[in-house]
């Protein structure tokens, strides 16, 4: 199928992106997007009722220097390898995903966010590197309030994730507990 037939968009809506950001939006069109625009709709409005400020953690700049440190070739291979997971079983497995994030269970979303194609020096610019800034981010935000924040899974857990380095830090970290049953357009 084409990208018309089955998302509804025109290839050329991807004409000025680096492979990186189209396989990224491969990989979100994949994505059941009705239950991702929920949760973060619902995320954003725990926090307005919260009187919490909203704002990011990381300048879009640093993601697109993460990027940078990875070779043309490199993102065309991981383009064509998001193109040839537009499956079943990606979306499967994004599935999988959600469900883990909505049992809380971080052992389970660090497996599924494993990608053992990823290149090193990609993990380590795209996720431990911008971690690190976010953790330090988060850090300078908490000092002159509390805060509320949500991040991708794939930077919640593991050894470098967002939430040990928190707590590397003296940070106590918890949930919040949500009640994914109200979340409906």
């Amino acid at each position: 199928k084409t990208l018309k037939e089955k998302y509804g968009i025109g290839i050329a809506m991807f004409n000025n992106m680096k492979p990186f950001f189209l396989s990224s939006q491969l990989s979100m069109l994949e994505i059941k997007s009705d239950m991702a625009d929920a949760l973060d709709l619902y995320l954003l409005k725990i926090a307005r009722k919260k009187d919490k400020k909203c704002y990011g953690i990381e300048k879009f700049s640093d993601q697109i220097a993460a990027v940078d440190r990875i070779t043309i070739k490199e993102q065309i291979k991981m383009l064509m390898d998001a193109v040839k997971d537009t499956t079943d079983e990606s979306s499967s497995k994004t599935e999988e995903l959600i469900g883990a994030y909505l049992k809380m269970d971080l052992e389970e979303m660090v497996k599924l966010t494993q990608d053992t194609a990823m290149p090193a020096e990609f993990e380590k610019a795209f996720l431990i590197d911008r971690n690190v800034k976010m953790v330090k981010s988060i850090g300078k935000k908490m000092r002159k309030s509390p805060i509320f924040v949500a991040i991708g899974a794939a930077h919640l857990g593991g050894e470098n994730g967002v939430l040990n380095l928190m707590r590397k830090r003296g940070y106590k970290i918890r949930a919040v507990e949500m009640n994914f049953d109200k979340i409906k357009n």
